[in-house]
């Protein structure tokens, strides 16, 4: 097949150079974002859906150092002829990502950002023997691309590198700043927000604030901070987020973009792609993350797999959703349990929050959740910043799955599993019994109780205890769920799982879990040879169970 697809691609002139390549084509933003007049134009979506995709278009369309004609052949964007006369390749454009401005602290953070305006400043090294410019900023501009620079140089660059492209080109300068909210997740999470607040309130003030030599600016990333914290003084500020269908369309792909990937591909529509990678509204239009459909699509037909799974899992890290689990009431988690049936929630969100907030108030929750995709719209009612919610697909509840069974290991007391293991070495069925209804009663339960949770649920307790588990692992003819071994003291633990459909049949479903015990020899290698081998069977029904030794 001589069709291909960037999957991760990035670069909208990498992409459009290799004539093979997928594109979906969004360029009539374009002529959208300079009719609209937005001085200031702020998206936010969930990350992998395009963002920066779309700011390296915009780059290349406007950027007066750029020949990029070849680039939109036979794109929307080209049927307006007077509009390209105008825009295309005419303006000086400064592109600047902060996504890599992280750290531990302050100043680790403060380094990388540093290195990112340095880096900024390569790119316009011509800058540096123009005689247009002021000798005090080509002063300013060499600390900046070497070292030396002060403080009070990284705070003030955006203004100081528009100055300087403003003199040279005599143009006024378009300003694209991707995930300008990374620098201050990172620092929420780890205590130096405050200080990153200040540094990117000046950063980005000196660049946007009443500045007369923008023609204009465009932003992106995945929370919208408070205005007043961040963007205090900006006119003409327009935010677009999840919760607005104005430019919904370019960001991540249509339900017709999908239908041209796949005949693009050769493939035949699939419903299961539908049932693991649909289900985001933005506004009222339904959107799919690209970074999925694009890795299952090129994974087909390379032939490497077949059936869909989730990629955006693989991405970013996933703990938020343990993060918030741990920080709220058990009327959060029955929210949770909830969604994970498959229902949806009704609560408030904002698309504009404080981050001192995002771990400490339910709305912030919520509402980050949106945003980061973890959640979408849902079909029940909305009005205002009440909105109904829920899990977006397939794909993304196996993230909550994932990480709902890592939160509740992490959360089971070490002294309990302690108290858990002496009651099974010792025999004693019905006071372990109790104890795995009492962790049971406070996890999470998925959405259809499959085997599968209760799976996880056992291997999240005996995750740190001090002996050898092992959870699905080859032993006699099968796979049993849970086998702990005590070598030194020659004892091990077999336990068998089992989901009963009814609570009337968990005393089955217990013997049946200990007939296999027996049939599959998963005490092949112990029994005569271990001075104790003791096998159980469990069954689980809803948020109850029931324990049978052999």
């Amino acid at each position: 097949m001589t069709a291909g697809l960037s999957v991760g691609g990035e670069f909208f002139d990498r992409i459009r150079r290799n004539g093979n390549y997928y594109y979906a084509d969004k360029t009539e933003m374009i002529s959208k974002l300079v009719d609209e007049g937005n001085a200031v134009s702020l998206f936010l979506r969930p990350r992998r859906f395009g963002k920066t995709l779309m700011l390296s278009m915009l780059d290349c369309f406007f950027n007066i150092n750029k020949n990029s004609k070849a680039l939109f052949k036979d794109l929307s964007i080209m049927k307006k002829s007077e509009f390209c006369k105008i825009w295309m390749n005419q303006y000086p454009v400064l592109s600047l990502t902060l996504k890599d401005v992280e750290g531990s602290n302050y100043g680790d953070a403060y380094g990388m950002l540093s290195y990112a305006i340095a880096n900024l400043c390569k790119t316009h090294a011509y800058l540096r023997d123009s005689e247009k410019v002021l000798p005090e900023d080509r002063e300013i501009f060499q600390r900046l691309i070497g070292v030396g620079a002060s403080r009070e140089d990284v705070a003030n660059s955006l203004g100081t590198l528009m100055r300087m492209l403003h003199a040279h080109f005599d143009k006024n300068v378009i300003v694209l700043i991707d995930e300008y909210d990374a620098p201050l997740l990172k620092a929420s999470a780890h205590g130096y927000y405050e200080e990153m607040l200040v540094c990117m309130r000046s950063l980005l003030g000196t660049a946007l604030k009443a500045n007369e030599i923008m023609a204009f600016s465009v932003l992106t990333g995945v929370l919208g901070i408070a205005r007043d914290s961040l963007f205090a003084g900006v006119n003409d500020f327009a935010s677009y987020s999840v919760l607005n269908r104005p430019y919904a369309e370019y960001f991540g792909f249509t339900l017709k973009d999908v239908d041209e990937l796949l005949r693009f591909a050769g493939l035949k529509e699939q419903n299961a792609v539908r049932a693991w990678y649909n289900g985001y509204l933005v506004g009222d239009l339904e959107i799919i993350c690209p970074w999925d459909i694009l890795n299952y699509v090129s994974e087909y037909i390379s032939g490497r797999c077949r059936q869909p799974k989730s990629y955006w899992e693989e991405t970013g890290g996933n703990s938020v959703i343990g993060r918030f689990l741990g920080k709220f009431s058990g009327s959060i988690r029955k929210k949770f349990e909830k969604l994970m049936r498959g229902g949806s929630i009704t609560t408030n969100v904002t698309d504009q929050m404080d981050f001192r907030e995002l771990y400490s108030t339910e709305k912030g929750m919520w509402s980050a959740m949106l945003m980061m995709g973890y959640l979408t719209k849902g079909d029940g009612p909305s009005s205002g910043n009440i909105v109904s919610l829920k899990i977006p697909n397939i794909g993304i509840r196996e993230i909550y799955e994932a990480s709902i069974d890592s939160w509740f290991a992490s959360t089971v007391p070490q002294d309990k599993k302690g108290d858990l293991l002496r009651m099974l070495w010792n025999g004693e069925t019905d006071e372990a019994q109790k104890l795995f209804q009492s962790f049971l009663s406070r996890t999470i339960s998925y959405f259809d109780y499959h085997e599968s949770f209760y799976h996880g649920f056992l291997a999240g307790i005996f995750t740190g205890t001090e002996y050898d588990v092992e959870s699905n692992q080859e032993q006699g003819s099968g796979r049993p769920d849970i086998l702990i071994d005590d070598s030194e003291n020659e004892r091990v633990i077999i336990i068998e799982a089992k989901w009963s459909p009814q609570e009337a049949g968990m005393t089955d479903m217990c013997r049946e879990a200990l007939e296999r015990i027996s049939r599959r020899r998963y005490d092949e290698g112990y029994e005569g040879v271990y001075r104790s081998v003791q096998k159980y069977g469990i069954a689980f029904w809803e948020k109850k169970c029931l324990l049978l030794r052999s």
